[in-house]
């Protein structure tokens, strides 16, 4: 009887975004340092992209993995649409939370996507909707695909 032998998986058609995050705030209120529940100031979150790769930067650990339906060639242009919103809870709320809503090959499908977010069409997981939050903005941002292997760079 022979072994069978799995089929290595196809490899996934994704890019990697690095970014920048800092925040500033989120400290408990003067006066509340003792109780058992306290209020927290307003946290503020500063973000902004970095980077756009065809592997995974080894020397980064801000990144963020997303899937992709075309096949993206290191020195092309794609595009990033992000919402920015607000969060929080009972207790305090941060201002300029995000999340990716995807990468596209051309800035049409971008701009059609931000006009999704803004008309309430959008057909994805809305995060800026609910009891606590709330939409700040939604952008779209070009950027170059970087190759980050040896191959990559000769190819260009």
């Amino acid at each position: 009887m022979s072994a069978r032998v799995a089929k290595p998986a196809p490899p996934r058609n994704c890019v990697y975004l690095t970014y920048d995050e800092h925040r500033y705030g989120g400290e408990i209120r003067e006066g509340q340092e003792n109780d058992a529940w306290p209020d927290h100031e307003d946290e503020t979150i500063e973000w902004n992209l970095v980077g756009c790769y065809k592997n995974r930067v080894q020397d980064r650990w801000i990144q963020e993995e997303v899937n992709i339906d075309f096949e993206a060639l290191p020195g092309s242009t794609v595009w990033v649409v992000y919402v920015r919103y607000g969060t929080g809870c009972t207790f305090g709320h941060i201002n300029g939370a995000w999340t990716i809503l995807g990468v596209y090959e051309n800035q049409f499908q971008a701009e059609k996507v931000k006009a999704s977010v803004y008309d309430n069409t959008y057909q994805g997981h809305k995060c800026w909707e609910g009891y606590f939050e709330s939409f700040e903005s939604c952008e779209v941002e070009g950027m170059t695909l970087q190759g980050n292997t040896l191959w990559d760079v000769v190819k260009l």
